[in-house]
């Protein structure tokens, strides 16, 4: 079921992508039962494993935010999650470089740019899309 981030505006969130500005990524996001975040798949370093999502519960400055849960990473599986820091909650931002407005997402040696790419439905959504 497409996520409704405004109950009052009859607003779908029918598909949603995570663009890597440096290197031009398209990252899908899915959703999960019983939530109302976007998630992407797993980043995994050397030494963690990132989990980045959209959360529509909380909004600022019209945007969603990119929550991150970090963990150690124990031979490609999570291990202990690293505590909340600066890098848990990243709002949309004005980007000099880009001149756009993105997430700037920085953790350890890792800093990634992404844009977001939204597909929405008003007032309703279709059920199924029919391809000849």
């Amino acid at each position: 079921m497409p996520i409704q981030p405004d109950k009052d505006k009859q607003k779908y969130i029918l598909a949603m992508k995570l663009i890597n500005i440096d290197t031009r990524e398209e990252i899908p996001l899915f959703e999960r039962e019983e939530s109302i975040c976007h998630f992407a798949n797993e980043i995994i370093t050397d030494d963690y494993i990132i989990v980045l999502r959209i959360d529509w519960s909380d909004i600022r400055n019209s945007d969603p935010v990119l929550d991150a849960d970090i963990y150690k990473n124990v031979s490609g599986l999570k291990g202990d999650r690293i505590r909340t820091g600066p890098w848990h909650h990243t709002e949309k931002k004005n980007d000099p470089a880009s001149n756009k407005t993105i997430y700037l997402f920085k953790f350890d040696n890792l800093q990634l740019r992404f844009m977001s790419k939204i597909s929405i439905a008003v007032g309703g959504f279709l059920d199924a899309i029919l391809e000849k």
